[in-house]
């Protein structure tokens, strides 16, 4: 987890989001830019998982593009690249020769093969535009079983982010100049080449660098992720995606803690100015996907990439399957004809019953959150609380909070290691076992700390609501040693930092100057400005999207989804890592007597995260619906 601070937050905080996707089929797909290719295919001999590659002919940039498609299996293919690339608008259409006739490709995907083209020798690629009949739905249906192994066969893949524009040279010049070895300092005074491109325009053009289309689509992931080697290409420029890696694992090392005043004095501000913050944890999620992918499960890695932009709401499962171990690819049979609430609800339930946990609860983001007017195809009707609407084209920093929020579940052990069990369940229910720990009595106002005109009295109101200034040493629920103060600030950390010192440096800097970023070099303490800026994120990630709540019989404080409302229940479930928040229904399950619940969402409730009010003689049976 790389944690990204309070400054990298406000910088996001006018950030216009990305465009959305349409939840249509591609536009070349849609328009039938591709038709024509259709008499070119010859069918694809499923029990052989055959595929198709394209072999480039040499030529000159200007020269027309000349290919041939043909057949081949993982048993007999020959050597073969793979182009990773964002589709998009099929107009203006560019002409191609494939197996000696002329057919219309889209403008971007020409300008990939020109710039990728040998001048003196064929090369040989997989490009899923040319190489899946798209207008054949069984087919498409069956090759994306087989493109996690399509992308590990290659011998590397190619990512082409685009022609050179936006001073993109810039932005490669940077990343090949700045240090990637993790013991140099970011200093010109030490390295005098790093004058040329240690500028606020090298800066700026990383930044445009990366939100080029590519970083936004969700079939990218898997296509880069499951590859030997990788190499990012934009006009003329490659670099290979390890030396990326390396720099952005240095940035987090250095720009957030020794370097951080050389980067302040250089670009002279905390806030106002682009970092490289998105960027390197952009790198970082790439590079983690990589290397360890196996350490998350195939609910982990949906919920990661949420924010990853598709046509069609299926490929959010579809485009990330390659990552999905055995078990779990055996729950996913790629299915475009399928409802999509259908399929949502499949892979979570069969998620579930595999895990034998209720993580995938904890995926569920608040309804507020959700944007005002959804994509064609992307409004799902009638999906249960407990199913994790991915289809949702959130915006990447709140997926960033929930990402962090998700990797900490490990620690957490709110139900004491029971594990979820029930083969029973009807469509849209789920029946699990539960125990009432309290129910919501009090509850902050629903305002975005983000959005708050002083931030030192925002919080000041949630620390009036629990009394500390009157009373600092009022004892907490049912403790004997600990106070609602130092409950409360545990609470802002989701109990993720040990170090109140460090608590009451960050305090000091939002109490004082309201966590202004140019007043950040004032505090004096034995905490960096980087450490104070770092522990403002984590509290940042912490209470995002969520209100401090009181309950009202053992006075249990927490932190609960922004739609909880005042009468909810906090409760434990058999299979889950934390409380939930769970909202009586006016209806009853399939036998009478089991009360039916929504899901309102995953909750922080200090002293109950480690077992402690675990019961198992309390449990009752419920339904989420």
């Amino acid at each position: 987890m790389r944690l990204q601070p309070w400054t990298t937050r406000l910088r996001r905080k006018n950030t216009v989001a990305a465009e959305r996707a349409t939840g249509l089929l591609p536009a070349e797909v849609q328009s039938q830019l591709y038709s024509s290719l259709a008499s070119l295919y010859l069918p694809l001999d499923e029990s052989k998982q055959e595929f198709r590659i394209v072999t480039i002919a040499a030529g000159r940039f200007e020269d027309a593009i000349a290919c041939e498609l043909e057949v081949v299996s993982p048993v007999d293919s020959k050597p073969f690249e793979a182009l990773s690339y964002a589709w998009g608008d099929s107009q203006p259409s560019w002409k191609v020769y494939i197996n000696g006739t002329r057919h219309e490709i889209s403008r971007n995907l020409d300008s990939a093969l020109r710039h990728l083209r040998h001048r003196n020798r064929s090369r040989v690629l997989w490009v899923d535009a040319l190489c899946i009949n798209q207008t054949d739905l069984e087919e498409r249906n069956s090759q994306v079983k087989h493109m996690g192994t399509i992308y590990k066969m290659s011998s590397q893949v190619l990512t082409w982010l685009g022609p050179e524009y936006n001073n993109s040279d810039m932005a490669f010049d940077f990343f090949e100049t700045m240090p990637r070895d993790p013991d140099v300092h970011w200093d010109p005074a030490n390295i005098p080449e790093l004058e040329e491109v240690y500028t606020l325009r090298h800066t700026i053009a990383g930044n445009d660098l990366f939100d080029r289309a590519w970083w936004h689509r969700i079939w990218t992931v898997q296509e880069s992720g499951l590859c030997p080697k990788l190499h990012f290409v934009c006009g003329a420029r490659q670099l290979p995606a390890e030396e990326a890696f390396k720099l952005g694992v240095c940035y987090f090392k250095h720009l957030y803690t020794c370097c951080q005043d050389i980067w302040y004095a250089r670009f002279k501000s905390t806030a106002g100015q682009p970092g490289l913050g998105d960027v390197c944890t952009a790198l970082g999620k790439l590079e983690e996907m990589r290397a360890t992918n196996h350490r998350y499960t195939f609910g982990q890695i949906l919920s990661k990439f949420m924010s990853r932009h598709c046509s069609d709401p299926h490929d959010k499962v579809y485009g990330l399957l390659g990552f999905a171990d055995k078990e779990e690819a055996s729950l996913v049979v790629p299915d475009y004809a399928k409802p999509v609430a259908e399929l949502y609800e499949e892979v979570a339930l069969g998620l579930i019953q595999l895990t034998e946990d209720l993580e995938i609860l904890s995926m569920r983001l608040p309804d507020s959150y959700k944007p005002e007017r959804l994509p064609e195809g992307f409004a799902i009707e009638n999906l249960p609380t407990w199913v994790p609407n991915w289809s949702l084209d959130w915006d990447s920093p709140l997926l960033h909070d929930l990402d962090d929020r998700l990797s900490c579940l490990s620690y957490y052990n709110a139900s004491k290691g029971s594990r979820y069990s029930s083969n029973s369940v009807a469509c849209g229910l789920l029946p699990v076992r539960a125990q009432f720990i309290d129910q919501v009595a009090i509850l902050s106002k629903d305002e975005d700390h983000m959005d708050a005109p002083n931030l030192a009295e925002f919080f000041q109101d949630w620390r009036n609501m629990l009394r500390i200034t009157e009373n600092p040493g009022q004892l907490y629920a049912k403790c004997s040693s600990i106070t609602v103060d130092d409950a409360f600030w545990q609470t802002l950390c989701c109990d993720d930092s040990p170090h109140r010192r460090w608590f009451r440096a960050w305090w000091e800097w939002c109490e004082q100057h309201g966590c202004d970023p140019h007043q950040l070099m004032s505090i004096q303490s034995e905490y960096s400005r980087a450490e104070i800026n770092v522990m403002g994120g984590l509290i940042s990630t912490s209470i995002k999207m969520r209100r401090l709540f009181i309950s009202k019989d053992t006075g249990w404080i927490g932190l609960a989804p922004v739609d909880t409302l005042v009468g909810d229940k906090v409760a434990l479930l058999e299979g889950g890592r934390t409380p939930y928040i769970l909202r009586p229904t006016n209806e009853r399950g399939v036998k009478e007597t089991i009360q039916k619940y929504r899901l309102v969402g995953a909750a922080y409730v200090h002293g109950v995260m480690d077992g402690s009010e675990w019961q198992d003689d309390a449990l009752e049976y419920i339904v989420l619906a």
